[in-house]
């Protein structure tokens, strides 16, 4: 064991004493006692995950984006508006009624005073009295109007205005609906991308060039030396969380090559690539790179 890590544990690239092991200790928030354990490695893979969740942020923003969300809008009148339209039809109609009671009201008090003439009561106190009755009557009947009228604008505006809330209310949950579907889609989509890849991460792509590629088709029929250069072509971060993160993403990965490779291929691959800085990397012999591919090639 080295002085700066404890067993089972590995530092990442380019930290090789325990002045490295403070250094990303303090950048972590963890105590600095220069050496790699549990908590610096459980703040490590937070640190290291946070970009793998930012690239699933990014994947989930890019189809939000991309994605034309409907929506239902609802203009509602005010109060005084509805008053205005609904008055604009009732009225007319009052306003007859109202007419042709005073008009008749005028005939009923016209034919008193004929009857009177006619009977050579002239003026009296009587045919005076009846024409203020039809007076009062006609005023009655003129109120009545009006307040039935006053009644029935109200009710009406209330209906309207009740119609007019369902309805902005039924937008308002379709809207929160179509939203949800778009979310929920973005959301599915963007975790089909990112186990995309996260598993092409865990895997090489032919054609490569010796570098691990985060994108393409996985393939079944990779040959030993994908394989390999999957695990030579990781970044040292990357290359820890394979080797020791409890993360379900990388324990995938992880499961993944020892089934394909058995744990003790897995072991020597762990070996011939151990996390070293990048001059360490590419000092690895020929000898351990051949071990490890026909290890590989074995396993399949």
């Amino acid at each position: 064991m080295a002085s700066y890590y404890l067993k089972g544990y590995t530092t990442p690239d380019g930290v090789n004493s325990r002045a490295d092991v403070r250094e990303w200790q303090n950048k972590l928030g963890v105590k600095a006692d220069g050496i790699w354990g549990p908590n610096t490695q459980a703040a490590y893979e937070r640190y290291a995950n946070a970009s793998s969740m930012s690239k699933f942020q990014e994947y989930y923003n890019t189809i939000m984006g991309a994605l034309n969300v409907p929506s239902i809008s609802v203009s509602v009148p005010s109060k005084a508006e509805l008053k205005e339209d609904i008055s604009s039809y009732l009225r007319p109609g009052v306003d007859l009624a109202i007419s042709k009671r005073r008009a008749a009201g005028e005939t009923a008090k016209a034919e008193l005073d004929a009857d009177a003439v006619s009977r050579g009561m002239g003026a009296s106190t009587y045919v005076s009295s009846m024409k203020e009755r039809e007076d009062d009557d006609v005023q009655s009947d003129i109120s009545i109007m009006e307040a039935q009228y006053t009644a029935t604008l109200a009710e009406r505006i209330a209906a309207a205005l009740e119609k007019y809330q369902s309805m902005s209310l039924q937008a308002q949950l379709q809207n929160a609906q179509y939203a949800y579907n778009a979310q929920t889609t973005a959301m599915n989509l963007a975790s089909q991308w990112f186990n995309s890849y996260m598993n092409n991460a865990a895997r090489a792509v032919k054609g490569s060039g010796g570098r691990s590629g985060k994108s393409g088709t996985a393939s079944k029929n990779m040959s030993t030396l994908d394989y390999v250069r999957f695990v030579s072509g990781l970044s040292a971060p990357e290359r820890s969380m394979l080797y020791n993160s409890g993360a379900s993403e990388w324990v995938m990965m992880r499961t993944e090559l020892e089934d394909a490779l058995g744990k003790d291929g897995y072991r020597t691959v762990r070996s011939a690539f151990p996390i070293l800085g990048s001059a360490g990397v590419k000092s690895i012999s020929n000898k351990n790179y051949d071990k490890a591919r026909d290890t590989w090639r074995w396993a399949r």
